[in-house]
């Protein structure tokens, strides 16, 4: 294993747990790639969610986009190697990438959705991107594949906005609609004060039905992907509906970050095995 690989595949590991076990199911070559799409994703991400120095995570993306337009700037050893093998390889689709790059940088310069439109564009951006990234890395290039592909990545961006609600606004950062909280007379101080306050578990109950919504018309096309790939994508995408279903049975109490135990994802990534 390359130091490049190893990178990626830690920097996934100790990124997530559930994104990490439902990697450990692809084959070995299909799992090194997504473990590098994942890592420039994840680095990226983390830096735009670093509040105490804006002007270093910037700088970060102006390096990356230097070395997107020219290879030879390389200011990271670590990622690039697997990262532009994974791109050679599998001729990679880069407005992916762009779109991706473009939606991670944006959180350095929050601004709160308008509508849902802005947030399931937003979702497109820093996850939709991802699923589509994927998809090309099995080999597949049919447009309504990874139109599929997509949505599941976007169900799976609303998931986690409707999750971790509490965090986000501890970062000052509030991804419900501006339409949506004005529709049901709430406030940021209304979220501060309560974030299980009635309305607010409104306003995650219709994301949720969004969410889920996308979840059941795109499950079904996973059986478009190679055999080899769709235990793997069946159970991450069952990790992440877990998730919203546990939210649902809490009647959206999200004050507590909703999580799923170990025996919990092994029961669901058996289950998927059989589906």
């Amino acid at each position: 294993m390359t130091a490049s690989e190893k990178y990626c595949r830690n920097v996934t590991k100790e990124a997530s747990s559930t994104f990490y076990l439902a990697s450990l199911l692809f084959p070995p070559q299909q799992r090194r790639d997504i473990w590098a799409l994942y890592a420039f994703a994840r680095l990226h991400d983390d830096f735009a969610d670093d509040l105490t120095d804006t002007e270093k995570a910037q700088l970060l993306f102006t390096q990356t986009r230097e070395t997107l337009a020219d290879r030879e700037v390389r200011h990271s050893e670590l990622l690039w190697p697997e990262f532009w093998r994974v791109i050679d390889t599998h001729q990679i689709d880069m407005k992916y990438v762009s779109d991706l790059l473009d939606g991670l940088e944006s959180d350095l310069a929050f601004t709160q959705p308008k509508d849902k439109a802005e947030l399931h564009h937003y979702s497109y951006q820093v996850a939709g991107t991802v699923g589509a990234l994927c998809t090309q890395t099995f080999g597949v290039r049919g447009k309504e594949t990874i139109e599929h592909a997509v949505n599941l990545g976007i169900a799976m961006q609303l998931t986690n906005i409707i999750r971790d609600v509490a965090p986000d606004l501890a970062r000052n950062r509030v991804y419900l609609p501006v339409s949506m909280m004005a529709e049901h007379d709430l406030t940021q101080q209304t979220l501060t004060e309560n974030v299980a306050e009635t309305r607010v578990r409104a306003v995650l109950a219709e994301l949720a039905a969004d969410a889920e919504a996308l979840y059941m018309a795109s499950v079904p096309h996973i059986n478009d992907l190679p055999k080899d790939c769709q235990h793997a994508v069946r159970s991450a995408t069952a990790l992440y509906r877990g998730i919203l279903q546990k939210v649902i049975s809490l009647d959206y109490d999200v004050s507590d970050r909703v999580r799923l135990n170990l025996a919990s994802k092994l029961g669901v990534v058996a289950k998927s095995r059989k589906n």
